[in-house]
């Protein structure tokens, strides 16, 4: 018989101070807000009669919540005024504290992290912001590990989620300042990590048992590698790498049973409080490790007292403190994930299990932090991974093990170098059973699977209505609350799956190329975007924009030219989606990312095609015919060697020209002048001045033109002369700088024009 109560007074709270965070959201003006506040405070004030002290309660936190929302509004647009909008570009001087060691990236820069910053402009005018803040750069940046602060001149960017990116072209523009206080357990966080790469050394599978051990010992997992983080996104175990309730509940099992063994039953408590402030000092303060302290401290505390609570209750009690003090996390990905996982297994696991009849256990919890889960991670991921809850259960063990030699290469590290090393490789290699396990799961079972996302309004009222549920004590209406979004994400999938007589999508994936064209449920992807800085493009990127357009199979995906901007997120969308062929230049294959992308084909068993074997690719009303397939030239080989494709959809006729330039285009004027005239131009090398001439704009004489680059670039795509030369002949001009991911629909002789603003992607 369950010990919880039919209500749950802090889920009350929590729903009642996330709708105040709401209401100031939505009432633009501050000083409403404000007054809204006041308003609610006097009403509490006002109240007298016992009856009505937990609705005074509730009015309070509504009142709180919308006096913290208006002030968090406020400082948003303080920064803005200061530092200007998403995109924007700003000489500054920041100010961070040290929170962690310099990260090199897949490309070679280093990257330093921090939750927030003071930041000086030339005028002398100065701001605290409580975002978070990450600086790189591609000079050998100075050593940081003593220092408490590091000042910074580069250009500060606010990014789209909020965070800020400082870029700094020198190391001497960067200065450490003051020094770690060594009785911080932060420091010793720190010396731990210098420990542990100084014992990897350069060597790969020790260097990835390093990053493994930093992630789930010491709550750092920025070095992972990003195959690494897909591998376990896509086998639904992503939850495991990272520092959270596991490592927390160990730590203080472990103490309770030395105390007990030393006699020392009654400090037993008194340890366990002191994990739950000792561990967010040791490895931060991010949402998971709060979560799992601040509960496990309510708990011990609450029992001390003789006052037990409720998992329940202490799980919203310690989200409501964590939203007063970081109000901002409210639409965090890692906030919302670590609360409603826990809230699966405390609350929905026990509700599925009463539905059908049978005790809660290990079985129903899993399926319970997975439908709780499900709506966010469609939201923000576009994917479900039914099998989840199996690959944790199965790959559990080896993570634990995993997780205890990490301990142990920590103690090893700082004495004993060559025992750490030893340990460190031993984790590498386990880490591939659990690669294993997540590629069965992904691709054997085809158990992770790509949807579109719901509408971010059903998610969030699926979401309050679970809250209310489980405040009234209605916990058999969770999971019914919980499916509406996945039966939505699934309705979208089968209406949006059939495009009809045709349709072109030009995805925004940044500053790169990415074209759609479908026909029915036919489709052929022209390249797919990527980048050689960031491999995540693929999965943040390039999969939600193909699932929110209901693609569940691409007949052919063809590459244009092999550069990282067009081809690096190819792979992705192999593994991802059930993929005809793959289309290449033969004078491309040699090229690492065309290389990589045989790599998966041939794992993934995808045949490759030669694109001059292969010829005119027909499915549906879409034709595409080649142009030209790879003309050598001196300059500008890779771009000016771009496959070139003159398509028709629905009676539509386009032409796809890659990255060609001026070289290539006086080579087409004269051997293929009579194929080059089109309605569509996908403008060549993303509108950059070395291509687009005049004259070959007069010979394809375009109605719309369409170019793909990413909102503020520094290559200054698409330059004014080119976006001149078109404006100039009436052609209408589409951008996903601007206007998102465009979408042509083709229908009666009509084309259709949409624009389509994805919501960001969750940061890893």
């Amino acid at each position: 018989m369950s010990n919880e109560p039919r209500s749950t007074p802090a889920a009350s709270a929590f729903a009642s101070f996330v709708a105040g965070l709401v209401l100031a959201r939505i009432v633009t003006d501050p000083a409403t807000s404000a007054a809204a506040a006041a308003l609610v405070a006097c009403l509490v004030l006002a109240i007298r009669r016992p009856g009505c002290v937990r609705a005074a309660v509730l009015a309070a936190l509504l009142a709180l919540g919308l006096s913290i929302g208006a002030r968090e509004r406020a400082a948003t647009a303080r920064e803005l005024a200061l530092l200007g909008s998403a995109g924007e570009d700003r000489f500054v001087t920041v100010t961070l504290p040290v929170e962690d060691d310099w990260q090199t990236l897949e490309d070679g820069r280093k990257r330093l992290s921090a939750q927030s910053f003071r930041v000086a402009l030339r005028d002398g005018r100065s701001l605290d912001i409580g975002r978070r803040i990450f600086v790189t750069t591609a000079d050998a940046p100075p050593d940081v590990i003593d220092a408490a602060t590091l000042d910074a001149e580069g250009f500060l960017r606010r990014t789209t989620r909020g965070s800020y990116r400082l870029t700094v072209k020198s190391s001497r523009l960067m200065a450490p300042g003051g020094e770690a206080r060594r009785w911080s357990p932060a420091y010793w966080n720190r010396r731990l990590v210098r420990a542990l790469r100084n014992a990897a050394g350069t060597w790969r599978v020790a260097s990835l048992g390093c990053s493994l051990v930093e992630s789930l010992v010491l709550g750092r997992p920025a070095r992972l590698p990003d195959e690494m983080l897909e591998s376990y996104q896509r086998g639904g175990t992503y939850h495991l790498l990272v520092f959270s309730g596991l490592q927390i509940a160990m730590l203080a099992g472990a103490l309770r049973w030395l105390a007990r063994m030393a006699g020392l039953r009654r400090s037993a408590d008194a340890l366990l409080l002191a994990v739950s402030f000792f561990a967010p000092a040791f490895v931060g303060s991010d949402p998971s490790v709060s979560r799992s302290a601040w509960m496990l401290g309510l708990l011990i505390f609450t029992r001390v007292w003789e006052r037990p609570v409720s998992a329940t209750n202490a799980l919203f009690a310690s989200a409501l403190v964590r939203l007063v003090s970081c109000p901002w996390e409210l639409d965090d990905p890692g906030f919302a994930l670590t609360y409603a996982a826990t809230a699966g297994i405390v609350v929905v696991g026990r509700a599925l299990a009463g539905i059908a009849g049978r005790r809660s256990g290990g079985l129903f919890a899993g399926a319970g932090a997975e439908l709780a889960t499900f709506p966010l991670t469609l939201l923000w991921f576009n994917r479900i991974v039914p099998g989840g809850s199996i690959a944790t259960l199965v790959s559990g063990p080896v993570l634990l093990a995993m997780l205890v030699a990490g301990v142990l290469a920590c103690v090893l590290a700082p004495i004993s170098p060559n025992g750490a090393f030893v340990v460190l490789d031993a984790i590498g290699s386990a880490n591939e059973v659990v690669v294993a396990i997540n590629r069965f799961v992904a691709d054997g079972a085809g158990l992770s699977i790509a949807m579109p996302a719901p509408p971010a309004w059903l998610v969030a009222a699926a979401l309050a209505c679970a809250v209310v549920a489980i405040a009234r004590g209605r916990i058999a209406l969770v999971p019914f609350a919980l499916a509406l979004p996945i039966a939505a994400s699934i309705a979208l999938a089968v209406v949006r799956g059939d495009a009809g007589e045709g349709e072109l999508r030009l995805l925004d994936v940044g500053q790169g190329d990415a074209i759609l064209l479908r026909s029915g449920r036919g489709s052929i992807l022209v390249d797919a975007g990527g980048s050689s800085r960031d491999p995540s493009i693929g999965r943040r990127l390039l999969v939600p924009r193909l699932a929110d357009a209901g693609i569940r199979r691409i007949d052919a995906i063809v590459l244009s030219h092999p550069h990282p901007d067009h081809c690096g997120a190819i792979p992705a969308a192999m593994r991802d989606f059930d993929v005809g062929r793959v289309v290449v230049g033969r004078r491309h294959v040699s090229a690492p990312c065309v290389q990589r992308v045989l790599d998966e084909a041939l794992r993934l068993g995808i045949p490759v095609a030669d694109a001059e074997a292969e010829g005119t690719l027909v499915t549906g009303t879409i034709e595409l015919r080649p142009v030209d397939v790879g003309t050598r030239f001196r300059r500008a080989p890779e771009n000016n060697g771009s496959l070139v494709y003159a398509a028709r959809i629905a009676g539509r006729s386009l032409l796809l020209t890659g990255d060609v330039e001026k070289e290539a285009e006086t080579v087409l004027r004269y051997d293929h002048a009579a194929e080059l005239r089109a309605e569509i131009l996908k403008v060549p090398h993303h509108g950059g001045a070395t291509s687009s001439t005049p004259r070959f704009l007069d010979l394809v004489a375009p109605r719309i033109a369409i170019v793909s680059c990413g909102r503020g670039n520094p290559f200054g795509h698409p330059s004014d002369q080119v976006v001149n030369e078109l404006k100039s002949r009436g052609v209408i001009l589409l951008r996903t700088d601007i206007h998102g991911t465009v979408v042509l629909t083709f229908q009666e002789n009509r084309v259709f024009v949409k624009r389509e603003f994805d919501t960001p992607s969750a940061t890893r």
